[in-house]
């Protein structure tokens, strides 16, 4: 069982016609109310992977280019530190994995058929590219008991590495 604390604090507002802001800001601490394993409690310690901040801004335009709808957008994603659980004493740990963040950029364009095609309304293009600095980062880490790496590897910290300069993109047709 545990307790949960903390604040959020949110943002929105179209300051002109074609502009869009936003933010975000979230604090939080959670704690054991209860934990007990191996008869040792581990009540009042931080509760492993919950970042203890995380931090959004960002922005979005929208224009019209020859009758085509033109949303470029950008923002900034931030998690806060997080407790790592220790799987070698399978209880909580107060090591930390540090916060990492990362800047997005976003494209998207609707383009109106003009009835063109019988029933189609629109086609909608979209691209974002996700990570734009190719920062390094975890987005996941625990202290091994050994068993996936193999002895020597107990005590050690093992990490799932945050997705690098990362670019999708898609179509949706609206008929």
């Amino acid at each position: 069982m545990s307790d949960s604390q903390g604040v959020n604090l949110a943002l929105e507002d179209g300051p002109i016609y074609n502009l869009h802001v936003f933010a975000n800001l979230n604090f939080e601490k959670a704690t054991f109310a209860h934990y007990v394993t191996g008869g040792v409690s581990y009540d009042g310690l931080p509760v492993s992977n919950v970042p203890s901040s995380t931090f959004n801004i960002g922005t979005a335009y929208s224009y019209y280019l020859s009758g085509v709808l033109l949303e470029p957008r950008v923002w900034y994603q931030y998690t806060g530190a997080q407790n790592m659980f220790n799987n070698n004493t399978t209880a909580p740990s107060l090591q930390k994995m540090p916060g990492y963040g990362t800047v997005n950029l976003g494209f998207d364009s609707t383009i109106p058929t003009r009835g063109s095609i019988p029933g189609l309304k629109d086609v909608k293009l979209s691209v974002d590219v996700l990570n734009l600095a190719n920062n390094h980062y975890n987005e996941f880490q625990y202290i091994t008991a050994g068993g996936l790496l193999g002895g020597n590897s107990a005590g050690q910290v093992l990490a799932l590495p945050g997705a690098p300069l990362t670019v999708y993109g898609s179509t949706a047709v609206d008929f």
